[in-house]
Formats: C-alpha cells, structure tokens, sequence
C-alpha cells in the first residue's frame, strides 16, 4: 500500500471511529465511562481548599448525639436545642447561616419549642431556611398562603427552558419549613440533590442553582447563602448565553440548567472534610459557656465574616452521600462547595457539542494515522494505549 493510500485509509477511520464514538454518546451508551472518568479527573485534580476561605461547617455527628443522650435529649431533638448554635454564629460575626435540615412539620415538642426557635431566626436577617421539593406527607403544589412569597424572578428562565427542552428545573411538589420559621428566615433556599436517574448511589457532580415553584424562583442553599452574605437578596438575576447572572457572580448552566461543580481534596486532618468543621456539641457548649462569661470551646472568631452551614453526619441520620472526591460526605458540603465555587467564580463549564466533536475527530484522525503509518506490533499497542 502506498504512501497517499495509506494516509485516506487512516483518515477514513479516525471520521468513521469519531463519528461512530459520537453516535454512541448521542444514545447514552458512553455515559457510565464518562462518568466514571469524570469521578476519577475530579480526585486527581481537586486541589485543598484554600484556608483563608471564609466557609465553616458546623455536623451533627456522632459525638453531639452521645453528647445529647447523655445530658438527658432524646431524638429528634427540640427545635430549642438548635437556637444556641446560631445565637454562637451570630456572638461571633458570622454573615450567613444555612440550615440543611428539613423542618417541615412541627416538632413533637409543641408550638412554644417551635416558637423558640423561629424566635431567635427572626432576631437577625442571615438565616436560611430549606425547601425540599419532591413528594413527601408534607409535600403540596402550590405557595402557602401563610408563608409570604420572595418574589425572585430569573429573567429569561422560560425562555431557556423552552429552548433547551429542558425536564427538571421546575418542581411540581414541595415541602416547606414549618410556616413561623419560613416567615422568621431570610431567604429560603432549595436541597434537591443531583444523582443519576439510573443509578441514585452515584456520585452527585451537578446542582440546579434555580428550581422553579409555583410561579418562584428558588436559589439552591448554596446561592441564598451567597446572596444574603454579600447583601445581594434583592440583585437582578437573569439567564444569558446559558450563563446564570446573579448579583455578582456567574453560573455557567451549558444545555441542562445545572452547575457543575469543582469539588475540592478532602483534608485528612479535618477528619477527611472539605471545609473546616466542627461538631454541635462543641458550638452549643462554647454558646452556654459563652453566656456564663466563660471560655467558649471554640473561638469566636473562627466564625467571624464566615458563611456557616449547618447539617447532619451521624451515621443514623441518614444524609450522607457520595461524591466525586470521596465515597460519602455530609450532603451539606454539597452545598457548602456550590458557594465555595460562587465565591471563587470557578464553576466547572461544560466544552459544548462542537468542541467535543472537534477534539474527538482530531484524535480520532491521529489515531487511524498512527496506526496505518506506524508498523509493529509494540508501537501500535502504545497508539492504541495513548489513543484510548
């Protein structure tokens, strides 16, 4: 075979393998090993996060639940029980205070320990409160008339919609905090977790920053963390060239309507965490020591100018869930990396059709080159090797 035939047969199989690779991920046959590649990229380049970054995480772990059998608190605790770690973020100079937690029907305590604690949310305006949209015993289709609506419009957000022919980004049901909390937060913030439709154990690599509700625009937990500690709660927000602009920051959304997070390198000296984090039981006994005038455990300007969220870890709570960078993590880190991306503007972007088909017929060409023009049997192994 000659020099010019060699070089068209190479040629006509990088466009056939190319377009063949294309037609495979058209159907979905390429999404398991894309995903798993995807997974592995993410742990391989996940840098630590940067200490200065002002992200704290306050868990209910293991530890707070002995903590609380012991002095006499049974689960699920009183809604009273909660108020000192806020009331501490607030001693300290937090500016956010985000609550992964679903406080949709009234505790077993009674109205009063509901009150308590909505009470306390009321005193300052940097609490967020979380929606949960699905189906649920609590679940309803419409606003509740007792909880006022925040009037949050995306400008263009139907208009993306209908033109992505995009499924997902409005929520047919939601469940709500219990109506004197909703009405004491600042902002109420969405915890719908992103898995695989197939596969519900699978890693979550994305997150809706909007889902529409009954004619509202709701921020996931991350963003109305953003928004209320940058004082941006009433900014403009709009979507165009399928970025998300909100306030100050940008969310690139590609054709789904989801952010694609950058996930960062779990730091084993904080116990495997992303974020710097600490246990209940240590932020509601410096709050107790605090108010007798002692030294609190931890120190109050480990919360100061910070964005605190707030969730679960125990083992029996059940709110753990993979991610790419670890096999489980607190869901609230999940939202705690969507504001670590918002306040750093490096949402992962997603390359486009077009640069995706053009990187694959490139390497798909170079390949069938290599492997018509290179002779030998250990040579074309590497091509193969480098190719794949």
């Amino acid at each position: 075979m000659n020099t010019t035939r060699k070089l068209t047969a190479g040629l006509v199989m990088g466009i056939a393998a190319a377009l063949a690779a294309w037609a495979f991920g058209l159907v979905g046959l390429l999404d398991v090993p894309e995903d798993l590649t995807w997974d592995a990229r993410q742990r391989f380049y996940a840098q630590p996060v940067d200490k200065t970054l002002p992200i704290r995480v306050v868990l209910l772990d293991e530890q707070s639940l002995e903590w609380a059998t012991a002095v006499k608190i049974d689960w699920p605790w009183p809604r009273s029980v909660y108020a000192p770690i806020i009331e501490f973020c607030r001693r300290s100079g937090a500016k956010a205070i985000a609550f992964d937690v679903q406080f949709t029907e009234p505790g077993r305590y009674g109205p009063a320990d509901d009150r308590i604690l909505a009470d306390i949310i009321a005193g300052d305006p940097d609490f967020i409160a979380a929606i949960v949209p699905g189906v649920g015993n609590s679940s309803i289709s419409a606003w509740p008339g007792q909880i006022v609506r925040p009037g949050m419009k995306v400008e263009a957000f139907d208009k993306y919609v209908e033109s992505h022919g995009i499924d997902g980004l409005a929520a047919q049901h939601a469940r709500f905090p219990y109506p004197a909390l909703a009405q004491s937060a600042a902002m109420l913030g969405h915890i719908a977790m992103e898995t695989d439709a197939k596969d519900h154990k699978s890693p979550t690599r994305r997150i809706r920053p909007v889902l529409h509700f009954d004619g509202e625009d709701i921020p996931a937990l991350g963003l109305a963390a953003y928004l209320v500690g940058t004082n941006q709660t009433q900014a403009e927000s709009r979507i165009e060239d399928d970025e998300l602009h909100m306030g100050d920051v940008t969310i690139p959304l590609g054709s789904d309507g989801h952010a694609l997070l950058r996930y960062h390198k779990p730091d084993e000296s904080n116990n495997g965490h992303l974020y710097k984090t600490y246990s209940a039981r240590a932020v509601i006994q410096s709050q107790l020591l605090a108010v007798k005038g002692d030294q609190p455990k931890i120190e109050p300007a480990e919360f100061k100018d910070c964005y605190v969220f707030f969730g679960f870890s125990a083992s029996g709570l059940y709110d753990t869930v993979p991610i790419p960078v670890k096999a489980l993590s607190p869901g609230v880190e999940i939202h705690a990396t969507f504001l670590d991306n918002a306040l750093n503007n490096d949402f992962l972007r997603d390359a486009g059709r077009v640069w995706v088909l053009l990187f694959m017929l490139v390497v798909s060409v170079a390949a069938g080159l290599a492997v018509v023009v290179i002779p030998g049997v250990s040579r074309l192994f590497v091509v193969y090797l480098i190719a794949l």
